[in-house]
């Protein structure tokens, strides 16, 4: 492997990542379409990273070091975890020990740790989180660092650990530079470790300056965000008397869909409309739900099984967890390397469950307000 020239794909990747936490998005993309050719390895990473429909052309044109952990990125993307963790292993196992491989290792363990965490193997996620921490550290990459903070706060909140979730968030919001395009989006993460430990008052303050912003900037994913936590926190906190969110704030509805926030919004509407005795309208928000949680481009297995299990107990049905779901909790995952820094050592310490945090997909369906509480185990 040339380090040199991972090594100068890296620092370039760099400048291109402080362009897209200032939410500089529309210039990556110009980049990607007028300059890709002559930089096929950062096109990949950048088509990966925006999403584009052009990845796999430029992706096969990168070295193999750089290769397999953006293919890991963009199955993560896409919802196929199992693949992402069979690309971020093989990656992990070509890694040498030359010193310009660190960066390289604390993206890889970064992705290693958030297909854990969306796979419910929290406590492998952890280790892995913590290692990325320790090398982004080591390498003094601020966005590494932001990354792993805040993907350390999602898990956190997915283990019912809201008040380390709320130090992790706000640890990778104060660590971005001032007028950072990523704004609105942290708000809404600190908003659902506030909503989580109690503190409804504070968390519908950030989201509706999440909201405003998002709106403002033409940040549709964070417009979504906002509306569905919005229509839970508003739930939680006002009981029957709580508005329908979709119409109240209609006017702030991006034309661009959003599937796992709207998804989540229209459960919430679900929500609101059992707790009114309105079952027929319940069920129909749920097919709603999922509508939009089966639109192409991103594969959601535990959310989509959620809901079924939700429209299951309005049915009277049974129902069995689908092969996507079997094939994430059958995962076997990659041991982190050993090591624990003083830095990290709350972290390390707090409890998580020992069993998968997504088995209760394969027991018997519970009632349906039993099953609206397993929200807790999605980041929302």
């Amino acid at each position: 492997m040339d380090t040199s020239t991972i090594r100068a794909t890296l620092v370039r990747q760099d400048r291109h990542l402080q362009r897209l936490v200032h939410g500089e998005q529309s210039y990556s993309r110009r980049w990607v379409a007028e300059h890709g050719s002559d930089d096929p390895e950062l096109a990949a990473w950048l088509s990966a990273e925006l999403r584009l429909s052009d990845q796999p052309a430029h992706l096969a044109q990168a070295p193999e070091a750089l290769r397999l952990p953006w293919q890991g990125w963009l199955d993560y993307y896409r919802g196929d975890y199992p693949a992402a963790a069979a690309s971020f292993t093989r990656a992990w196992a070509t890694l040498g020990e030359a010193p310009d491989e660190a960066a390289l290792a604390a993206d890889i363990a970064l992705g290693l740790g958030k297909v854990y965490t969306r796979s419910g193997h929290w406590q492998d996620a952890r280790c892995w989180l913590l290692h990325s921490l320790q090398q982004s550290r080591d390498e003094q990459r601020l966005f590494g660092l932001v990354q792993a903070y805040g993907a350390l706060g999602e898990l956190m909140l997915r283990a019912a650990q809201p008040q380390a979730a709320h130090a992790c968030m706000s640890t990778a919001y104060h660590l971005l530079p001032p007028g950072s395009g990523q704004q609105p989006r942290q708000l809404n993460y600190l908003a659902s470790t506030l909503m989580r430990s109690g503190a409804a008052l504070r968390a519908e303050s950030l989201l509706m300056t999440s909201l405003h912003m998002a709106h403002d900037a033409k940040d549709a994913d964070s417009v979504w965000h906002a509306l569905a936590r919005l229509q839970f926190l508003l739930l939680d906190d006002r009981r029957q008397s709580a508005p329908d969110v979709l119409l109240t704030l209609c006017d702030y509805l991006p034309t661009r869909l959003t599937p796992v926030a709207a998804g989540f919004l229209h459960v919430g509407r679900a929500m609101r409309e059992q707790r009114l005795g309105n079952t027929g309208a319940a069920r129909k928000c749920l097919h709603s739900a999922l509508g939009v949680l089966d639109l192409p481009g991103q594969a959601l297995p535990c959310e989509r099984a959620w809901v079924d299990r939700l429209l299951a107990t309005l049915d009277g049905l049974p129902v069995a967890p689908p092969p996507a779901v079997c094939q994430l909790l059958a995962l076997e995952a990659l041991p982190a390397p050993p090591g624990e820094s003083i830095l990290d050592r709350t972290w390390a310490s707090l409890a998580l469950p020992a069993e998968n945090g997504f088995a209760w997909l394969r027991e018997e369906v519970e009632s349906f307000d039993a099953t609206m509480v397993r929200r807790a185990c999605f980041f929302i």
